[in-house]
């Protein structure tokens, strides 16, 4: 039994001195690092550069066009993994933390870091980007910065669009919304895979709450629950962008456009996976015939005939840019022969035609020859960009599409992209 105990004894002592031997090698490894960050230091040419210079160098490693994303592996975070020298920088240029994209869900300690990166940003958040089911806490956070937030964006998370997601969704804006947004410019929400639905309520009070915004976007969104008196007129408004998913999805995607009004709209997209519903349909003629704005462009995306142009265009007289994206094979004609038909006094300011994602078999040139004589001297810009071949101008067509370019019209035909196998360049 003694020997029993005597080598539980050593074994004991061995444990003791294996984990004080741990602790050694630990503190040396640390010591290692901190010795190694202040040789980087020393060695590191930027950290004997003026701060203002520095600072720049490392907001130009931001990703281009893109809000920064909160990862161990990529600028701003990467940035402080280097050594003391470029902590210090990277923590005093408060431009590398005003944009930030995330996906939820994440675990406890996101929240923690989430306010360490807004803190960081003081007073300059710009941009916050935020894909996937959010909670109160995150919320909270990001609407802390309202005062100075220009940018918001949520989205649902692929494959969302159940009604858990629509009452996370709900409650999450209701109970979090601050008093005011006065910088807030871009205010953008996109459903997954399936149409989101949302609240109207607590959307439409950020609208009210925003004073300032010149750009709306709802991407395959349904706001339900709202009444005729939440009209809420958006004075600020330039920009507003609707995409309605048509397939697999029976209900009104541009009810949003029954409590808005916009006096001020200049560019207006609207995106169709096909073609729009009756109820879309009317929603945006009441917008239009409620607003009244002073609209220079005109996005249209519907891959089917393009017939709802034919009730539109004559509610915007100040129509200068019509651009009609993937039409159909009788989309093209559509248009053209609308064009072509109506009093020049319907739509007098339009200058430009563009159609991009030409179907292969939408050639339609007598109806193009006859909209750009009947506007020959309104139109000043057409282009036709194909999906990958060009149908055969006739000779006829031809003629008078070298015409009107002798007279000043810009004519550009072919395939994408423009720099590219280029066909007809008048």
């Amino acid at each position: 039994m003694s020997v029993l105990v005597e080598l539980e004894a050593q074994i004991d002592l061995v444990s003791k001195d294996i984990e004080r031997q741990k602790q050694v090698l630990k503190t040396l490894e640390s010591n290692r690092s901190l010795l190694q960050r202040q040789l980087n230091t020393l060695r590191d040419p930027i950290a004997r550069l003026p701060l203002e210079i520095s600072s720049q160098i490392f907001v130009q490693c931001l990703p281009p066009g893109s809000p920064a994303v909160p990862d161990g592996h990529q600028v701003p975070m990467l940035l402080l993994n280097v050594c003391n020298a470029w902590t210090d920088i990277a923590l005093s240029t408060t431009d590398l933390w005003t944009k930030i994209h995330f996906t939820l869900p994440r675990n406890q300690a996101f929240g923690r870091l989430l306010a360490i990166w807004l803190g960081r940003a003081r007073t300059n958040l710009s941009h916050v980007s935020v894909k996937g089911p959010m909670h109160s806490g995150i919320a909270t956070q990001i609407f802390r910065h309202s005062s100075h937030l220009g940018h918001l964006e949520l989205a649902a998370e692929d494959g969302q669009g159940d009604d858990d997601d629509f009452i996370e969704f709900r409650d999450l804006l209701e109970g979090v919304l601050p008093e005011s947004l006065p910088a807030l410019h871009t205010f953008v929400i996109r459903s997954g895979r399936r149409t989101l639905q949302v609240a109207a309520s607590p959307i439409l009070q950020i609208l009210r709450l925003a004073p300032n915004l010149t750009e709306l976007e709802f991407d395959a969104v349904e706001t339900v629950g709202g009444t005729a008196n939440d009209l809420v007129v958006l004075s600020s408004l330039r920009r507003l962008s609707l995409s309605m998913e048509s397939q697999q999805y029976i209900g009104s995607q541009s009810k949003i456009l029954g409590y808005i009004s916009a006096p001020q709209l200049a560019t207006l997209c609207l995106h169709h996976d096909l073609r729009p519903s009756a109820e879309d349909h009317r929603s945006i003629l009441t917008f239009l015939e409620r607003s009244s704005p002073p609209l220079h462009t005109l996005v249209s995306t519907n891959p089917g005939d393009c017939s709802c142009l034919d009730d539109i265009l004559p509610l915007v007289p100040t129509l200068t840019d019509l651009r009609v994206q993937c039409p159909g094979p009788s989309g093209v004609d559509r248009v053209c022969t609308l064009l072509g038909q109506t009093q020049p006094t319907a739509v007098p300011n339009l200058r430009a035609l563009l159609f991009t994602h030409v179907h292969n078999k939408a050639g339609a040139w007598d109806a193009v020859v006859q909209a750009l004589s009947a506007r020959r001297t309104q139109i000043k810009t057409l282009r036709m960009e194909f999906r990958s071949s060009v149908i055969p101008i006739p000779p006829n067509a031809l003629t008078a599409l070298k015409e009107f370019s002798a007279e000043g019209m810009d004519i550009w035909i072919g395939i994408r992209p423009s720099g590219q196998n280029r066909f007809l360049d008048l």
